[in-house]
């Protein structure tokens, strides 16, 4: 039986052309990242994070976010949302949101995105562990999900 750990050692022989692999694919992360990281601070107000602040922030305020048009209100927290908006989300999600908006909306931001940012660390940890992925292949891996639009769209 072929696990990923050996398919991963078989195909790492060339020293080489790992090596040049890898470094093609980190210079891809630092330069996205290095694009990515300065606007990250404008990401609070934008489209994902305001709804869901704003969303939140209606609940703990008493405005129904299900049936309330929530535009005018994220305009008073200086936020972009389309016109109208009415939340979708879950009350259980609204309800684990709110204490986030006891902070200002920057504040939370960056709580969020330390969580988020924790929880995506300790889950490619627990993959890495589980698969016995190491050395090369988890460098190169790793660098290939940084890359990963799914990943990078929520930075």
């Amino acid at each position: 039986m072929v696990t990923v750990a050996s398919f991963f050692r078989k195909s790492l022989d060339n020293v080489k052309l790992v090596r040049v692999v890898t470094l093609i694919i980190w210079s891809a992360v630092f330069v996205r990242y290095a694009i990515l990281l300065p606007a990250l601070s404008a990401r609070a107000v934008q489209y994902d994070f305001s709804l869901y602040y704003t969303s939140a922030f209606a609940l703990r305020t008493g405005i129904d976010p299900y049936y309330s048009n929530l535009a005018p209100l994220a305009r008073l927290l200086g936020c972009t949302l389309y016109d109208p908006f009415v939340t979708n989300y879950t009350p259980l999600f609204l309800v684990t949101f709110e204490p986030l908006t006891r902070l200002s909306i920057d504040s939370a931001y960056w709580v969020w995105f330390a969580a988020s940012t924790g929880a995506l660390i300790a889950a490619l940890t627990i993959l890495f562990t589980e698969y016995e992925i190491s050395g090369t292949a988890t460098r190169i891996t790793l660098g290939l999900f940084m890359l990963f639009p799914g990943v990078t769209t929520r930075f």
